[in-house]
């Protein structure tokens, strides 16, 4: 083979020897460009190609690519809009047990359509079981369409028709509300007294392990179901399980796979592959159906859930030639646009652009100009944005109407009752988080408003999903800021919800006695937050405020710290409580130490360790000073505090954000998306994992007898050392009992951790760090606390013990210890 190459470079050309190859065709195929006479040289009389110089080859872009499965591409589709013509008579559907068909035509008067298409095949398989296995079903239909009874039926009919001899249906939830509505629907249905049981969270175990005994079928949460999988006092027999009931399937598609899916799947010995008829008669009859209003139909993501030979039941794309002009996307493509098109007909979207700072009056202007909105459901990012905005709306509004908050700042009964009265119609408006955005069917919700911009066009489906329900009017409003304007538009562009919107602006003039009423609603609003004393820095306000993209407490955040910003990084020093021997990273006493002894610490001082940890990762030298009075010199009694020439920083999150502020920051190189991620899993820490670590030091008796008592009051003379540990005691019993924590059992205490702990484990994996390769602020603040937690030796492990099953978050910390305080 003839061996040439030719060197083309501006002043002239060379040769060597390469492999002439047909490479020169095949670059013509996706290189087009125009030959000119200088780009052909003869060499040995022969005439060769040249390498072009950069820049005058154009290129042309190739044709995306979609390969949809065929399962996928014949789905079985159903109008979305609920309108009289697309409902069916209840004669209809055959098949149904006499007395179930009275129930339904008690509670229902006709069919919905994703009901006409999924019940037909579901409730005959349930009567005539087939021998080979059944197919099983992906479901897909907007929010309040009436998905649930396609599955409650099919489970109750074939109880009627089959002596179950164990648990015959499995449904499982993401969250508690969730599943207590299913199971009331159930009921509802229900006219054969099937036994069930429900696992969750907020029961006793041992009452559910009870349930679980006689039961047909289960509603769970992931969380206590692997519970009870793995533990064999609950005697969870799933062998014989026929429907596997995965709602809100999207939500779960991460996780699932890691938390529970596999443990179910071997415990009902399911098989995945079949090579012989004996693969068949193993669990050959348990079905798997998915549900959801934004379910996937990318088979990459489907692929967690091993479908067997599945079929898909889905909402047609309506008006899909007005999703193509809106979201830019070529007809082709418009089924695979996720929840594309699954907002109810019935529904009408509008958006208003204020200031940010003239949110929260925007939106009391909206709900006072509508006297017909009976029923507002608010959503916000995060529990300091909702408390805050309740507490300002009650005001506002003078007292004219109910208005409450429902999000993390509640649990149990009180959480209950604040839904019912929403329900009822006693409270008109509620100020909710994105938990109740899921599956929570509240009837006749008049108005669902986006105080703050959902992380993804998914978040927003499941939240206006909660108005215009089963062919009901209803109202979606979103507040967005100019800035924000293009980029909401964007987002919901993609899923076509952004067509028949429409668009106003609020202006008030300076003179409007609205601003006066505003202002003092603002003074109302500090002054309640002192009188609750709320010990919140200035700097944490802040950091929580960037989390949440909500500034309307901004006439509450010092700007002490903007005239300072320009000064250098130097002579910082970090103070931390003095600990002795008792200090969290102790001298010699490293993680991967093989030495037996172990420091005493207390878990409170955790972000002593996660700062520390941070300032590490970010390479700015600190000194540390350890001083027995650090908390008593914090402005705030918070520690740890940063000092940085005449400027005090307490606590992490506002050291963080310092930080960020000097241009410094760890999780710059992630997307909006990341970093909604990694502050949610930081949030779970600040809310669960530290109220988790306070219980146990300053609740739990003989924690606090034995270490935490003598501790706290070893570095003070009598009678300090009696009485600074028991008014410490008593102040956080106090913010516990606000949070309804302290009167929770240890047990409670253990399972809320442990969940906090799987949530982080799902999300770390196998990564080296929790987004990726790369440490981030979540790293630095989850290290603090599960390093604390697994070195800290207590009467009580319970805590230690639940976080030591989660191999990857021990390695984790062992690294991130070897790694930046080996040196120590």
């Amino acid at each position: 083979m003839k061996m040439k190459r030719i060197r083309n470079y501006s002043s002239g050309t060379d040769t060597d020897d390469v492999e002439e190859d047909g490479a020169s065709s095949l670059l013509q195929q996706s290189i087009t460009s125009e030959k000119k006479e200088s780009e052909i040289a003869k060499v040995d009389g022969t005439n060769e190609m040249t390498y072009k110089i950069l820049g005058q080859e154009s290129f042309v872009k190739a044709k995306k690519i979609t390969v949809t499965s065929k399962w996928i591409a014949s789905g079985t589709t159903f109008p979305a809009d609920l309108s009289r013509e697309n409902l069916v008579e209840l004669d209809a559907i055959a098949g149904l047990h006499p007395r179930l068909l009275d129930s339904v035509k008690n509670n229902i008067e006709r069919w919905f359509p994703v009901q006409n298409s999924v019940l037909p095949h579901l409730i005959a398989e349930s009567i005539r079981p087939s021998f080979l296995p059944p197919r099983d079903l992906a479901i897909s239909a907007p929010t309040g369409s009436g998905k649930t009874l396609c599955y409650i039926l099919p489970i109750l009919n074939s109880l009627a028709y089959t002596a179950a001899p164990s648990l015959h249906a499995l449904v499982v939830a993401p969250v508690q509300n969730l599943i207590t509505q299913i199971e009331a629907e159930f009921k509802k249905f229900d006219v054969f007294d099937i036994k069930t049981a429900s696992l969750c969270g907020s029961h006793d175990v041992n009452r559910e392990r009870r349930q679980l005994k006689d039961a047909r079928i289960v509603f769970a949460t992931p969380g206590r179901l692997i519970d009870h999988l793995v533990n064999p006092l609950s005697h969870m027999d799933v062998s014989h399980l026929r429907y596997l009931v995965i709602d809100e399937a999207d939500r779960m598609s991460q996780t699932a796979r890691l938390e529970w899916l596999d443990t179910l799947e071997q415990s009902a010995r399911l098989c995945g592959r079949w090579s012989s008829v004996d693969d068949l008669l193993v669990a050959r009859h348990l079905q798997k159906i998915l549900v959801s209003a934004t379910l996937s139909r990318d088979v990459e993501k489907l692929h967690i859930w091993k479908l067997r030979y599945p079929r898909l039941f889905r909402a047609s794309a309506k008006r899909s030639e007005e999703v193509v002009s809106t979201a830019t996307v070529p007809a082709a493509d418009v089924d695979q646009i996720e929840g594309a098109v699954l907002l109810p007909a019935s529904m009408s979207h509008f958006v208003v652009i204020c200031e940010l700072k003239m949110k929260p009056l925007a939106l009391y202007l909206q709900v006072r100009s509508k006297p017909e909105w009976k029923k507002v459901l608010v959503f916000a990012n995060n529990k300091l944005a909702s408390r805050r905005l309740a507490i300002l709306l009650k005001v506002l509004s003078d007292s004219s109407y109910q208005v409450e908050e429902l999000s993390a700042n509640l649990f149990g009964r009180r959480r209950q009752k604040i839904l019912n009265r929403f329900k009822k119609g006693s409270t008109r408006m509620l100020i909710a988080s994105d938990v109740l955005s899921r599956g929570i069917d509240v009837q006749d919700i008049d108005a669902v408003i986006n105080y703050d911009k959902p992380a993804s066009e998914r978040l927003f489906i499941h939240r206006v999903g909660r108005t215009a329900r089963c062919g009901k009017p209803g109202t979606a409003l979103s507040l967005t800021t100019p800035q924000e304007r293009k980029e909401l538009e964007s987002m919901l562009s993609r899923t076509g919800c952004w067509r028949d919107v429409k668009e106003t602006k609020l202006e008030v003039d300076d003179g409007d006695p609205l601003q006066e009423k505003y202002r003092a609603a603002l003074v109302t609003l500090k002054e309640v937050v002192e009188r609750r004393n709320v010990k919140v820095a200035v700097f944490q306000l802040d950091i929580v405020n960037e989390m949440s993209a909500n500034y309307f407490m901004a006439d509450l955040v010092s700007d002490t710290l903007s005239a300072k910003f320009a000064g250098e990084w130097t002579d910082a020093a970090l103070f931390a409580p003095y600990q002795n021997q008792q200090a969290l990273l102790n001298e010699g006493v490293a993680f991967h130490s093989s030495s037996s002894r172990r420091a005493l610490k207390i878990f409170q001082y955790a972000d002593c360790v996660a700062a520390r940890a941070f300032l590490r990762m970010v390479e700015l030298p600190i000194r540390l000073e350890e001083r027995p009075n650090a908390e008593f010199m914090s402005p705030t009694g918070k520690v740890p505090f940063l000092k940085l020439q005449n400027v005090i920083v307490p606590e992490f999150m506002p050291i963080v954000n310092f930080v960020a502020k000097k241009g410094v920051r760890l999780s710059s190189g992630l997307t909006d998306a990341q970093r909604a991620d990694m502050f949610a899993h930081m949030a779970l820490i600040e809310e669960v994992l530290k109220n988790a670590e306070l219980y146990i030091v300053w609740v739990e008796d003989s924690t606090y007898s034995e270490v935490t008592r003598r501790r706290y009051g070893s570095v003070y003379l009598w009678p300090l050392n009696q009485i600074l540990p028991a008014l410490k005691r008593r102040e956080v019993n106090r913010h516990l009992a606000a949070l309804e924590w302290s009167d929770k059992s240890l047990d409670a205490v253990i399972d809320a951790a442990d969940s906090c702990f799987k949530s982080l484990s799902s999300k770390l994996a196998h990564n080296e760090c929790f987004m990726g390769d790369l440490p981030t602020e979540l790293d630095a603040l989850a290290f603090g606390h599960l390093y604390t937690i697994l070195t800290t030796e207590l009467p009580n492990m319970d805590l230690a013990n639940a976080l030591r099953k989660y191999s990857n978050l021990t390695e984790f910390c062992r690294r991130i210890d070897q790694k930046y305080f080996t040196a120590d």
